[in-house]
C-alpha cells in the first residue's frame, strides 16, 4: 500500500465519481490503520480503517505490470510502462462493466483518447469472473487474442478492477503506443 492508492471497504461511503461503491484514497498509514478520504470532489470525510481489511486497488495493477513485463521479458520484449491516462480508460471501463453487467469491448479508441491518451495504436483485454489478478493474467495469457495484446508493440498500459454488487470481479487493460 502507498500513500495515494485506491482502496475499497465496505464501511467506505460509495465513490460514485469514480464509478465504484466504496472506494477511496489512502492519505496515511502504518501497520496498522490508514487514513482513507474520499473521492476528488468529495474529500470532506476521513475514515480510519485497518490495513488488513482494505483491499488495494493498486495491488492487484502492479502485479499485472509485474506479470506482463516478465513475459515480455521472456520473450526479449520491451517492458510496458504503467500510464495514468490508460489506468483511467481502463478503471473507468472496469466500473462501467461492473455497473452493467456487459463484458464488452465499446468505443475503445474514444474512450483513451477521452482519458487524455493520444495513441497511434492500441489494445484491450476484459475479463470476469477472476477473483486475483494472477487468475485473470493465466485467463489472458491462455487465450491467444489477448496473449497477442500483452505480447504486442505497446509501449504502455493501464489496469482497472471493479467488484458488482454480487462480488463478481470485472477487469480492463488497456494497451497503447503514442
Amino acid at each position: 500500500m502507498r500513500i495515494g492508492d485506491w482502496v475499497t471497504h465496505p464501511s467506505l461511503p460509495p465513490a460514485l465519481a469514480r464509478g465504484s461503491r466504496h472506494e477511496g484514497r489512502v492519505v496515511s498509514f502504518d501497520s496498522i490503520i490508514a487514513a482513507v478520504e474520499g473521492y476528488p470532489g468529495n474529500e470532506d470525510w476521513l475514515y480510519w480503517l485497518p490495513v488488513a481489511e482494505l483491499h488495494a486497488t493498486e495491488t492487484a495493477q502492479t502485479r499485472l505490470l509485474s506479470y506482463h513485463n516478465a513475459e515480455r521479458a521472456k520473450a526479449g520484449l520491451p517492458a510496458l510502462r504503467h500510464d495514468s491516462r490508460l489506468e483511467t480508460a481502463a478503471q473507468q471501463w472496469a466500473n462501467h462493466m461492473a455497473a452493467s453487467g456487459v463484458l464488452a469491448h465499446v468505443d475503445v479508441a474514444n474512450r483513451i483518447r477521452a482519458a487524455g491518451y493520444p495513441w497511434t495504436s492500441f489494445a484491450e483485454n476484459i475479463a470476469e469472473g477472476q477473483q486475483t489478478a494472477e487468475l485473470v493474467f493465466g485467463s489472458w495469457m491462455g487465450s491467444p487474442p489477448h496473449r497477442a495484446n500483452i505480447m504486442g508493440p505497446y509501449a504502455d498500459v493501464g489496469f482497472g478492477r471493479a467488484v458488482d454488487s454480487q462480488g463478481h470481479v470485472w477487469w480492463c487493460s488497456d494497451f497503447g503506443t503514442q
